[in-house]
């Protein structure tokens, strides 16, 4: 718990920080007379002076300014003694509905549980701890709440809780080494690593004890902690001891031993005693061992401390066997009452921390995860239902999809049978009657001789099949016949109901369906060669060309041709 007064010092003094950084606490202070609130808080801040404190008291309280009056209460409730902490803290909560800062009511139920803690009320401990988690909780202050679930935490292993206890201290490893833990002190976060150690220890899962109690070492020599150090050189002994590596142990626990002498901490150097014990009972040195036990026993007897409570317990059962087993009658009913009034002790604290968790901790948290399950599962609900939507919609669009390229294929297949049910018969061929020929004058106002010059030069044009040429142009054209481009694309347009370009298309088109038909050299050949062959630059353009005049693409008409052959 030396971390955790570590921990708590400094968040009383993050409290008060904006305060009292904003004051100038050099000058020389003849009268506090006159002084603001916030004036005497700098000052008795400055000097740790509780008078001074009691003064700004009486001014925050004037000035009826709620802010200076907490971060005054906090100040005392660290310098004064005892319960005169508690005095101040419930002040504090006694205030809390009229708060401005939301971190106040966690901060002062926690530090209520801290002091109940120290003082082994570890009944009161729960309430205040539990009291603090719900309002870090409303307020999601989450320094507290991971100050909180640490406390809880210990609490729960108190009981026998291990594995609760370590999903804990596993979502505060998780928030320890997130980008979001920039306020967590470097003791806090190795005193999170090292909860989880020891917790791997009581559940006796050797590699995970082995990984995190590495790393803790790793840490505290890298932030140069030296008390966590050796706390975490203690955990390391306890894993060689269930790997019974009886000399390793010793040596490491040997180690620690100085430091926690000189240290004054109590807990841990009950730990050592008795671990050390249990070395030399394994080792069948049980001498040296009762001494150690009997240690254990008189650090309860002058502290009534009963952490770490599973020690003291277990010294006394370890010595309640050992003088059975030397027939010692009056050591072993002395050791024997003992065991008793602790179990008695512990059992109801037990009881009560159980209950008390159970009701105000896990169940509100249990109802919390199931109401996210809840509205998990609803969103999925919902997600499936939109994916349920988007995939029927899908599965028309399909069904459509098929039922068009049906279509298509039903029409093609027409389409294709009438191609080559067709007669080989230029359907551009020039038969004009003279009364046709007639009408032209008044029709394209160009001279009779001009027109039937122009027409027997396009017979002449289709027969030898100058069309296939790709360079053709109606310029070129109209110097070959020795007339003007006008006259022949009015002759054209006339006479063949379409445009000059879509002349030439329906030529090439109709040849080229013509060949494929009857040479099946041509079926072989891509249909950029055909393209080619038949005039076109490419065969894009050959490939609308063909399916504007036929109704069907190329590559389909020449299949459909090699399946018939076949």
């Amino acid at each position: 718990m030396k971390s955790l007064t570590y921990f708590f010092t400094c968040i009383l003094f993050l409290c008060i920080n904006n305060t009292i950084l904003s004051q100038n606490t050099n000058n020389t202070i003849d009268t506090l007379k006159n002084k603001t609130a916030q004036e005497l808080l700098t000052i008795a801040a400055s000097k740790a002076d509780t008078i001074i404190l009691k003064r700004a008291i009486k001014a925050a309280k004037k000035e009826n300014n709620l802010d200076i009056l907490t971060n005054c209460y906090y100040f005392m409730g660290y310098h004064v003694k005892d319960g005169h902490k508690l005095l101040y803290n419930d002040s504090i909560i006694n205030l809390k509905d009229q708060f401005s800062n939301s971190s106040h009511p966690a901060s002062a139920y926690y530090a209520k549980g801290f002091y109940y803690f120290n003082k082994r009320n570890f009944i009161k401990a729960t309430d205040n701890f539990i009291k603090a988690n719900e309002y870090a909780n409303r307020y999601y202050n989450k320094d507290i709440i991971v100050r909180s679930k640490q406390s809880l935490g210990l609490l729960k292993k108190e009981i026998g809780d291990y594995e609760q206890a370590l999903t804990l201290y596993k979502e505060n490893f998780q928030y320890a080494t997130s980008k979001d833990s920039t306020s967590l002190s470097p003791d806090n976060y190795l005193e999170i690593i090292l909860s989880i150690a020891s917790t791997y220890y009581k559940l006796n899962q050797s590699d995970s004890l082995y990984y995190y109690n590495n790393l803790g070492i790793k840490e505290s020599l890298r932030l140069k902690n030296v008390d966590k150090y050796n706390d975490f050189i203690l955990n390391k002994s306890k894993s060689l001891l269930l790997e019974k590596k009886h000399d390793s142990s010793l040596a490491n626990l040997k180690k620690v031993l100085p430091y926690y002498e000189s240290s004054k901490n109590q807990a841990n150097l009950t730990a050592t005693y008795y671990y050390l014990a249990k070395n030399y009972f394994e080792l069948h040195e049980d001498k040296k061992a009762v001494i150690l036990l009997k240690k254990v026993d008189s650090l309860y007897t002058k502290n009534k401390d009963t952490r770490p409570k599973t020690k003291v317990l277990e010294s006394y059962n370890l010595l309640t066997s050992y003088y059975r087993d030397q027939a010692q009658l009056e050591n072993l009913i002395t050791y024997q009452d003992k065991t008793i009034a602790l179990t008695n002790k512990l059992h109801t604290n037990e009881l009560y921390i159980n209950k008390k968790i159970v009701n105000d901790y896990d169940i509100p948290v249990i109802l919390a995860n199931n109401k996210k399950a809840i509205d998990k599962i609803k969103a999925e609900e919902e997600r499936i239902t939109v994916f349920s939507y988007f995939l029927v919609a899908i599965i028309i669009a399909i069904l459509i999809i098929l039922f068009y390229l049906n279509s298509r294929r039903k029409v093609y297949k027409k389409r294709f049978e009438e191609l080559i049910n067709k007669k080989t018969n230029s359907t551009t061929s020039l038969n004009i009657n003279k009364k046709e020929k007639s009408s032209t004058k008044t029709a394209l106002n160009i001279p009779d001789a001009v027109t039937t010059k122009i027409l027997v030069s396009l017979e002449k044009f289709e027969e030898d099949k100058e069309f296939l040429n790709s360079k053709i142009s109606i310029a070129s054209l109209a110097k070959l016949i020795g007339t003007n481009p006008n006259y022949l694309s009015k002759t054209v347009n006339h006479f063949k109901k379409m445009s000059f370009s879509q002349y030439i298309n329906t030529l090439r088109i109709e040849c080229a369906v013509d060949t494929l038909k009857s040479n099946t050299i041509y079926r072989k050949y891509t249909l950029k060669a055909i393209a080619a062959e038949f005039g076109f630059n490419n065969t894009e353009s050959f490939s609308k060309a063909f399916y504007k005049e036929t109704g069907i693409k190329p590559s389909f008409f020449m299949k459909s041709l090699e399946k018939v052959s076949a």
